[in-house]
């Protein structure tokens, strides 16, 4: 396919197109990994830390009175100490590698569902397998790749001008402000180039940021542009979104008395509640990402891939 095929409307329509065509699909495949999954390793890490997590509680719960925030404080020392800087180290690692591993499942499924029209089946799903760990592995490395590029794009310029006009002056504040937005499009310039590696990982299998380079080539700015619009268009619904579950959710919070506590039948009913529209907007906005470039991967292959069950 030319690169005339795409413009930044047809590479945006696409990955909302796919999104919500395939909307049951999108939380049939995420919201087993997104609750399951990260509530999981959520309790593997209280567990890992259950004296530091006390004493945090504890802590918040002493604000507002000194004397106690003082006891708090010197408490949450003697729990760090107790747990140990090593088990911390290895909590969060265990939190970081396995949160990244879970967040690689749907992204590898939705890439499939995009790039080759794949239709999940059965109520659950939960595959890690070499696929998912190759997009896991991509995905690091583009996130890293765009953040060493984009900081340095932002930090030049703007320490150049905080510099000549001095660090205390108002031209360096004001700088900052576009500047923030040219990092974000840097940024989505370094996904655009690589960010085929996901459809590629996830359809041919290995790593896919070469071929993902080359594939794009011709089409990043385009990429861009689109890749761009959507984080504006998904933060604006993202924000609707919220606004409008806090205007519905209303009367269960006002259900909720000053004795609910968490545990408590309210507290639960309300967590469940949270946790699915979260699934609904997280995984929704996943979906778009990861579609954007899986329908890109389709239009290039001319859609001559095999198809391949679920499980």
């Amino acid at each position: 396919m030319s690169e005339t095929s795409f413009t930044t409307g047809s590479i945006l329509g696409d990955a909302f197109g796919f999104a919500s065509g395939s909307f049951l699909g999108v939380i049939k495949v995420a919201w087993f990994p997104f609750v399951v999954g990260y509530g999981g390793l959520m309790a593997l890490m209280l567990f890992m830390l259950q004296p530091l997590a006390l004493a945090y509680a504890g802590l918040f719960g002493s604000l507002g009175d000194p004397a106690a925030t003082e006891a708090a404080s010197n408490a949450l020392l003697a729990a760090m100490t107790e747990v140990g800087f090593g088990t911390i180290g290895l909590a969060y690692l265990v939190m970081f590698v396995g949160g990244l591993l879970i967040y690689a499942i749907p992204m590898v499924a939705f890439a499939k569902m995009s790039a080759m029209d794949y239709k999940p089946r059965g109520p659950l799903y939960f595959k890690l397998g070499p696929k998912e760990i190759m997009v896991a592995i991509d995905y690091l490395i583009i996130i890293i790749l765009a953040s060493v590029v984009g900081m340095i794009i932002f930090l030049v310029p703007v320490g150049l001008i905080a510099a000549a006009a001095g660090q205390n002056s108002p031209v360096a504040g004001l700088v900052m402000i576009p500047m923030i937005f040219v990092l974000l499009y840097v940024m989505c310039g370094v996904f655009a180039r690589f960010g085929l590696a996901f459809p590629i990982a996830a359809v041919e299998g290995g790593f896919g940021l070469r071929r993902a380079w080359g594939m794009s080539r011709g089409l990043g700015l385009k990429i861009t542009n689109a890749i761009f619009l959507s984080f504006v268009i998904m933060y604006v619904m993202m924000m609707v979104a919220f606004i409008a579950f806090g205007v519905l959710s209303m009367p269960l919070s006002m259900a909720m008395g000053s004795g609910d506590t968490i545990g408590s039948p309210m507290m639960i009913v309300f967590g469940v509640v949270y946790a699915l529209f979260n699934v609904i907007v997280y995984a929704s906005m996943l979906a778009v990402s990861v579609g954007l470039f899986g329908r890109i991967y389709q239009k290039i292959k001319g859609n001559t891939a095999v198809a391949e069950t679920f499980e």
